[in-house]
């Protein structure tokens, strides 16, 4: 697999990363077939390790993800030294009980503390902020900068991170000066961090950039078709970049993944999936990119 610099963390990372949040909480488009669930712990085994053995260094999970942390915990604690291992705190999630925001010093201490027990590690490579609403000032308190720079003293945390929602509080993490990464949604439906200038200023500052929902939260795979067209307009748009990608020889998923690692601001993204065939196929794509032809015609779609 192709490696990228996680900007000034001089971690080599691999491209295509494993997003965890599929193995521990509901997610999903879901259908009367495919309710959305976590896989069994046996099927969890199997899917991280088929991860490690095709190259893939890079795992980002969540306390948000539910049994996620505990999973890679109870799974593959004997391969530590094989992957890069970033999560998140800030956000807690229970199934029919929705989220929790807590980003005091306690509370922050406190989720590194279980983060640490459940995933059977003495450190994180990456710790994060999990950002929830007004993420801008949850970047810029004093007192969540503080807690997170004593883990990084302790050497529970090697680097530390952000994942905003909004474009000012990735402007805000990049001026900070205190954080090494930034977690971004971009894909071909949301370029909204492209376009305001923030992967650029994070590249210009050396901050890594990690990219979630490259897919559009499914809707740049097979999946969108079962969203209802009458409401949801990624449809119409996914049928035409799929075109696209069939007249190039991919599939629309290839496409999705490709256009992302186009842009040289980009680390590493994080795909997410339930599945050994999906996980494959995923890796297939790392170290490839989009003429500018290709890139002209997703372009066009309106």
């Amino acid at each position: 697999m192709n490696h990228r610099t996680l900007g000034r963390t001089g971690l080599e990372v691999t491209d295509i990363g494993l997003g965890a949040l599929e193995i521990g909480r509901p997610w999903g488009i879901k259908s009367a077939v495919d309710p959305g669930m976590p896989p069994s712990l046996q099927e969890v085994d199997s899917l991280l390790r088929r991860a490690l053995d095709l190259g893939i260094n890079f795992i980002d999970t969540a306390a948000a993800y539910e049994d996620s942390e505990e999973r890679i915990g109870q799974t593959i604690p004997d391969r530590r030294g094989d992957y890069y291992l970033a999560t998140k705190f800030g956000e807690r999630f229970k199934t029919g009980e929705g989220s929790h925001y807590d980003f005091s010093a306690p509370a922050a201490e406190a989720f590194l503390e279980h983060s640490l027990r459940v995933l059977k590690t003495d450190y994180v490579d990456l710790w994060q902020i999990h950002c929830g609403a007004n993420d801008t000032q949850t970047v810029t308190s004093e007192e969540t900068m503080g807690a997170m720079v004593r883990a990084k003293e302790a050497g529970k945390a090697r680097f530390l991170g952000v994942s905003p929602g909004t474009v000012e509080a990735a402007m805000a993490t990049i001026e900070m000066g205190i954080y090494d990464t930034l977690q971004l949604t971009y894909n071909i439906f949301d370029r909204t961090m492209e376009t305001s200038g923030v992967l650029a200023a994070a590249k210009k500052a050396g901050l890594g950039v990690i990219l979630k929902w490259p897919l559009g939260g499914g809707s740049l795979t097979p999946k969108y078709a079962r969203l209802d067209a009458a409401k949801d307009k990624r449809v119409a748009k996914s049928e035409k970049l799929k075109a696209i990608a069939e007249s190039h020889g991919m599939t629309l998923t290839d496409m999705a993944f490709r256009f992302l690692l186009t842009n040289d601001c980009v680390s590493t993204l994080i795909a997410g999936t339930r599945r050994i065939e999906h996980l494959e196929s995923n890796v297939k794509n790392s170290g490839l990119t989009l003429d500018s032809s290709v890139m002209a015609e997703i372009d066009g779609i309106q």
